[in-house]
């Protein structure tokens, strides 16, 4: 079976293709794709896209648990996205770095770019594997340093130049130029910025011309050569052939809400809406319930503790009231809380306006104050988080559980103590 892999640069196309008895490679432009395709007749059709047709974004959770985090990442999405995140196509990766916190790489392509490939694809009787060459030298690094290893992999060929940046055994950044597009002497200067910033292992397959070009003088590099037989353009493909760097894109719309259920489910789901809601009710009662006989009680020990010349007490607010009238020392309570007011206004001055919030329970209980509502995002969470901490009144004894309405919008339980 013919296998033929593309590398588009600019208005060019880098090609191999092989078989069991030959191979071939070289260079066409991107006008002539569809008729070397329908000459050569491939069963297998791998398009290996350069950086600038990848889009990548990381972004962090303070939560773990994969289902959370989908749930969100539609609308986390729409800021961080030139267009709107239903013409992309996507690969997640998930990293945890053990106190709750997830980082998630997110990997796109235009729909419209898939759609092109795989007409061709398809028009040709040929299977398509998508791959990025970012992504593919990365896994090559993966495979000469240890995954806990920091670094910088730099890869040059003619005009195009690529840049991956590795953190903790973990993709943190991607960059590509153009020397067509961009100055070579711009191009240095970025190379050379992003090297000040990081001390890290360097390793660059390039060739000698390129590197005096781009890499500042006096710095140690190690030179990448697992194909040393293959000329430097044909890396990617050579990686594509090979079971320990062949990782193919696996790509995915991104998760929506799902389409309303038949009218049987329908009719389950408004039955166990209903016992829900009977249920809760059910509860709410019972828990007023203890909380008056709880206040019961307190009122009969205070009571009690005031007039301990009363034996028998059968209401004590009706016997206090008594006690009142009659002229007898007056019940004196002092209580320890502030104004409620004074606190809520403190409490809800830690909201910044720009953020739409909405309070729905607000309970103070000795030195201890309680709050629960929903937030427009995550990072508002984070935000308003982040202004009780440095309060001088107030300090977080919990955040309790995070969880997610019909919108999207976290809810939030949180536990504060007052100072």
């Amino acid at each position: 079976m013919k296998t033929v892999t593309f590398y588009p640069q600019q208005n060019q196309i880098i090609y191999a293709l092989n078989n069991v008895k030959s191979s071939e490679q070289g260079k066409i432009q991107n006008a002539d794709v569809e008729n070397f395709l329908s000459q050569k007749k491939p069963g297998i059709l791998n398009i290996v896209l350069p950086k600038q047709e990848l889009i990548f974004r990381r972004m962090e959770f303070p939560f773990s648990g994969k289902r959370k985090i989908q749930l969100v990442l539609s609308s986390e999405l729409e800021n961080l996205l030139l267009e709107s995140p239903d013409n992309y196509l996507y690969t997640f990766e998930f990293f945890s770095d053990g106190k709750n916190r997830t980082i998630v790489n997110i990997y796109a392509i235009r729909v419209s770019t898939y759609n092109f490939w795989k007409n061709l694809a398809k028009n040709n009787n040929a299977k398509l594997f998508l791959f990025s060459d970012a992504l593919l030298f990365n896994n090559l690094l993966r495979q000469k340093k240890d995954k806990g290893s920091n670094h910088i992999a730099i890869y040059a060929i003619d005009d195009y130049l690529l840049i991956n940046i590795t953190e903790n055994g973990m993709p943190s950044g991607f960059y590509c130029y153009d020397s067509r597009i961009a100055q070579s002497t711009d191009v240095g200067e970025l190379i050379k910025d992003v090297l000040s910033r990081r001390d890290f292992h360097i390793y660059v397959a390039a060739e000698e011309r390129l590197k005096k070009e781009f890499l500042p003088q006096g710095i140690t590099v190690h030179d990448i050569s697992v194909f040393p037989e293959t000329e430097n353009q044909f890396l990617f493909h050579n990686l594509c052939a090979s079971k320990n760097y062949r990782n193919p894109l696996r790509l995915r719309k991104l998760s929506r809400a799902k389409e309303i259920p038949s009218y049987s489910i329908i009719l389950l789901g408004i039955f166990l809406i209903v016992s829900a809601i009977s249920f809760v009710i059910y509860l709410q009662r019972i828990e007023k319930e203890r909380q008056i006989d709880g206040l019961i009680a307190e009122m009969s020990k205070m009571f009690s503790t005031t007039f301990p010349e009363v034996k028998k007490i059968v209401d004590p607010l009706v016997q206090a009231k008594e006690k009142v009238i009659q002229g007898i020392d007056t019940l004196s309570i002092t209580y320890g809380h502030p104004s409620v007011l004074k606190t809520m206004a403190e409490v809800t001055s830690l909201f910044p306006e720009k953020i739409d919030a909405q309070i729905d329970q607000f309970s103070i209980s000795e030195k201890t104050l309680t709050i629960s509502g929903t937030v427009n995002s995550l990072k508002s969470l984070e935000t308003v988080r982040n202004n009780i901490e440095k309060s001088r009144d107030f300090t977080i004894i919990d955040m309790g559980t995070i969880s997610f309405d019909e919108r999207n919008r976290p809810n939030f339980n949180i536990t504060i103590g007052l100072l």
